[in-house]
């Protein structure tokens, strides 16, 4: 079993409008439509190396969220950035992505050569995660300022 699939695939294919918003911005709102991949996806650095950038193929995404949970945590997080680098934990395969190797073998070759350290997402995270307390049905049991 994959929790954070069995979330994901639970989630409606559209969003509805937001509680209280009144009839007449409704119509000016456009749909929100979640695309959900219909199958668990097996969280090995090979597997999701090679199927995460076919998911953007052929179709105009305007956001992209990406489920997990981190092994070992009770929690759920909402992250505010992706590091490139510092995966050096084995995966559920048992194992390591290899990529401060070929970093060092491929230098200007390497195939995130060119892409930042880090990524911040341009989405406000505290609003979501105030949105997201707002509407859970169940008890958050720590506040994780800051996450």
């Amino acid at each position: 079993m994959n929790p954070s699939w069995e979330i994901a695939r639970s989630l409606p294919p559209f969003l509805p409008p937001t509680k209280g918003t009144d009839i007449s911005s409704i119509a000016n709102l456009p749909p929100v439509r979640i695309l959900v991949h219909p199958e668990a996806i097996r969280v090995s650095y090979k597997v999701v190396r090679e199927l995460v950038p076919t998911l953007w193929q052929g179709q105009k995404i305007d956001y992209a969220v990406h489920i997990g949970m981190a092994s070992g945590r009770k929690f759920y997080s909402v992250e505010r950035r992706g590091h490139r680098d510092g995966y050096v934990m084995r995966d559920v395969d048992n194992e390591f992505l290899g990529d401060a190797e070929r970093r060092k073998c491929e230098g200007e070759k390497w195939i995130w050569n060119d892409v930042p350290e880090e990524l911040l997402s341009s989405v406000t995270i505290d609003d979501v995660w105030r949105r997201w307390r707002t509407a859970l049905p169940v008890c958050v049991l720590a506040d994780f300022p800051g996450v």
